[in-house]
């Protein structure tokens, strides 16, 4: 049978709803650093985080057509992968891994890339669909889902220390006050069918 290539990219697969929720969130942490500190986006797509962080951002993805379109937006990008990030070590004082981990075959060697080009105490974001989701299962490019517990002992086992690990159900998440009814019954033991969307923030221990 002859070969063919996808030739939808998976930021066009994804639901652009839900995607924009997980970049507003994840701004939400980003807002707060230091805007000279150095930020490392894995996994980096079109660069739409990047785009705020032009002087200090910088970005790896595997997929050539994203780092040749990042480039034409003046965005600091490199073709690379996660476990072998092309930078040196204690380089970054924020990495981002927005769900690209779901993609990898070594999540244990992932961590440990990003634990290493990490600063002391710099801050690592990272979101992945829960095992709960359709969309864990139903995305060929996913090698496998995450749960909480399994994404909180990865971070612990690679001395990372959580900040905040929670989930989110991507029902009502446009509306301040049905994202805060649905998180609490996604984080709940009664409802963890709502789960849909895994947020992992810590910081690199100091060992």
């Amino acid at each position: 049978m002859k070969n063919t290539k996808l030739k939808v990219s998976y930021n066009e697969m994804y639901g652009k709803k839900i995607k924009m929720n997980e970049y507003y969130e994840i701004w939400s942490y980003l807002k707060k650093i230091d805007k000279k500190a150095k930020i490392l986006d894995v996994g980096c797509g079109y660069g739409v985080l990047l785009e705020k962080f032009i002087e200090t951002g910088s970005g790896i993805d595997n997929n050539i057509e994203h780092v040749k379109i990042c480039r034409s937006k003046g965005l600091n990008v490199v073709y690379g992968e996660a476990e072998r990030i092309p930078y040196k070590n204690d380089q970054f004082d924020c990495v981002i891994l927005m769900q690209a981990l779901e993609h990898s075959f070594y999540p244990n060697k992932v961590f440990e890339e990003i634990f290493r080009v990490l600063k002391k105490g710099g801050l690592f974001i990272c979101t992945t669909p829960s095992y709960m989701s359709p969309n864990a299962w139903g995305d060929i490019t996913h090698i496998r889902p995450y749960s909480l517990y399994g994404l909180r002992n990865l971070a612990i086992d690679h001395g990372f220390k959580i900040k905040k690990l929670y989930a989110s159900s991507t029902i009502g998440e446009n509306n301040l006050f049905t994202r805060f009814i649905f998180r609490r019954l996604a984080n709940s033991r009664a409802f963890p069918y709502l789960q849909k969307i895994l947020y992992l923030i810590c910081i690199k221990d100091h060992l």
